[in-house]
């Protein structure tokens, strides 16, 4: 009614701010989380996609990888010898499935010996040195009869820097470790117990050779869960580190390749992975030969394989 003065309840005055505060809230966290991740180009990209999904990504259905961690040739007087290939250290073979979120494939024994027609008879990490990541994939496609997308080379250097830029990883080492390789840059001088590694170290502790390969793996999967539970301590430096995460992949991705990627590995569960190893046969020196035999069983465990060459008609059957 005129002259009659309009009033509001407390409870709606209280409703009203906390609305107000609640949108004020909510605008800065999106700001912020903006300022925070556009830092990185790779979390960007994360970001675009999830609000902006293109029609067409940068993968196929799946994608085959061959991941190569390899050493630096260095000279008499220490310096890296440039141009040169090292020795690749580590060998994963893995088929990233989009379609059906899985990870499955198989590693490489280093000291597994494998035969070329032009270079003869090796072990498997030294067709790097010999020719680069082209020779290297192409004596991996013959020996697995699987043709390999994308080979990446881990950059140990970026590696390292990771790490310290972490300040370290916290790991409990198993035994002491102490080994020195002139050739490979390696001076691995490690005590047993929990500790805190740098950079340098912590390569030490996933690169010591004075055991087996099955060894050597257990530590890096360990390594990998504490590498993991560190990185959740610091949140605040995941955009840095995403894209320090180019360097070490030595740039086989662009900042939009790797967003699917990570994006990809968020939707596949404990689950979807199934990774194994070559079936070999030791012998001398920790010299490892091919058990051709058990090959072609486990490459069709481990997702490589569709099924026994000539079965197809039996098993479709």
């Amino acid at each position: 009614m005129p002259g009659m003065e309009l009033t509001i309840s407390p409870w709606k005055k209280t409703l009203k701010w906390t609305a107000w505060s609640m949108l004020i809230m909510a605008c800065l966290a999106i700001g912020t989380i903006m300022g925070w991740g556009f830092k990185s180009e790779v979390v960007k990209s994360i970001f675009i996609n999830k609000i902006f999904p293109t029609s067409k990504p940068a993968f196929s259905d799946s994608l085959t990888l061959l991941v190569l961690g390899c050493d630096v040739q260095y000279d008499e007087n220490g310096r890296k010898i440039k141009g040169s290939y090292g020795r690749s250290d580590s060998m994963l073979v893995a088929k990233l499935d989009f379609k059906n979120k899985t990870v499955e494939g198989v590693s490489i024994p280093r000291d597994t010996r494998v035969s070329h027609e032009r270079y003869g008879e090796y072990r498997i990490n030294t067709f790097h040195v010999l020719g680069g990541t082209e020779l290297a994939e192409e004596v991996v496609e013959d020996l697995l009869d699987v043709k390999i997308d994308r080979t990446v080379v881990v950059n140990f250097d970026a590696f390292e820097e990771m790490i310290d830029m972490l300040d370290g990883v916290e790991v409990d080492v198993p035994k002491r470790m102490r080994y020195v390789d002139q050739a490979g840059g390696l001076n691995i001088d490690l005590q047993a117990g929990f500790q805190n590694l740098n950079g340098d170290e912590a390569m030490g502790f996933v690169r010591y050779r004075l055991d087996s390969d099955f060894k050597r793996q257990d530590r890096q999967k360990l390594f990998l869960y504490a590498l993991k539970d560190r990185v959740m301590e610091r949140k605040v430096m995941i955009p840095k580190l995403t894209d320090h995460m180019l360097k070490i992949l030595d740039d086989s991705f662009t900042p939009k390749e790797l967003a699917e990627l990570i994006d990809f590995s968020q939707k596949v569960g404990s689950k979807g992975i199934k990774l194994g190893m070559v079936p070999v046969i030791e012998g001398e020196n920790y010299v490892l030969s091919v058990d051709h035999a058990n090959l072609e069983d486990v490459l069709i465990e481990f997702g490589l394989h569709d099924s026994l060459p000539g079965n197809t008609e039996e098993l479709a059957g």
